[in-house]
């Protein structure tokens, strides 16, 4: 005897560009301070993949800083301040 169990249809999911916080963390960061080091990455015209090559990061990392779910390190955050020329600081990665 077989039961036939009927499946519903899967409905699309509206996609969204909003950071979403990871395996239940918050993103340490507040979405108004997307901010300094992504806008000057566009106004660059360099990739992301640029980017994180000049600095000698991952791209995967670099993309979990610009979504907030991972905070530089002192290091990364001095040697991203003296890339972008003083225009994004150390400072500007700490949650408010």
């Amino acid at each position: 005897m077989s039961s036939k169990t009927e499946t519903k249809p899967m409905q699309a999911q509206p996609i969204t560009t909003e950071a979403k916080p990871r395996k239940g963390r918050p993103p340490v960061r507040d979405e108004d301070d997307r901010g300094a080091f992504e806008r000057w990455i566009e106004a660059s015209g360099m990739t992301r993949q640029e980017v994180a090559a000049k600095l000698g990061i991952g791209k995967s990392t670099l993309f979990s800083h610009l979504r907030g779910d991972r905070l530089p390190s002192l290091e990364v955050a001095v040697l991203i301040e003296e890339f972008t020329g003083g225009a994004v600081p150390p400072k500007s990665w700490i949650k408010k």
